[in-house]
């Protein structure tokens, strides 16, 4: 009966054995998975960082905006930018192959819309984006618009 009880015994610490190596693997995975959903996150926020540099670079009125945002609030409000993170964000979109930007007023408990804009993938083209028709105007388009705020 002493050998029968030594087999049982030992095929219980090789299924424990079995069981935590199926652990360990499975914990290695996700931990690997983790590593490349971390990795997938950071390259999408560098692209994103890289779109709102190209952006503000490219439509200098942004710095009218946040002066006239600063003075007309009396610093209780800042221009906010951002690349938005899906495009069920946007009204009016087709899910276009690029960026769509949100301009507004940052407030300390909301956000006042102001303007959209449409950066192309490659960052070949800006496009001004009128979320009530849904209709894009070339940036020379919008400067001479009724759209274009002159802040002047």
């Amino acid at each position: 009966m002493t050998g029968v009880y030594t087999i049982m015994k030992q095929k219980k610490k090789i299924f424990e054995v079995i069981i935590l190596m199926a652990f360990v693997v499975v914990l290695g995975n996700f931990c690997n998975k983790r590593e490349s959903m971390s990795n997938e996150y950071q390259y999408v926020e560098e692209k994103k960082n890289v779109v709102e540099q190209y952006f503000a670079e490219i439509v200098p009125e942004l710095e009218a905006y946040a002066s006239y945002i600063e003075r007309e609030s009396e610093g209780a409000a800042s221009l906010i930018y951002y690349v938005c993170q899906t495009v069920e964000e946007i009204p009016n979109s087709e899910g276009d192959d690029g960026y769509y930007i949100y301009v507004g007023e940052q407030w300390e408990n909301h956000q006042v819309n102001w303007d959209w804009f449409f950066v192309k993938a490659d960052l070949s083209e800006i496009y001004y984006y009128d979320i009530v028709d849904g209709s894009y105007l070339t940036l020379e388009e919008w400067r001479t618009s009724e759209l274009y705020r002159n802040l002047e």
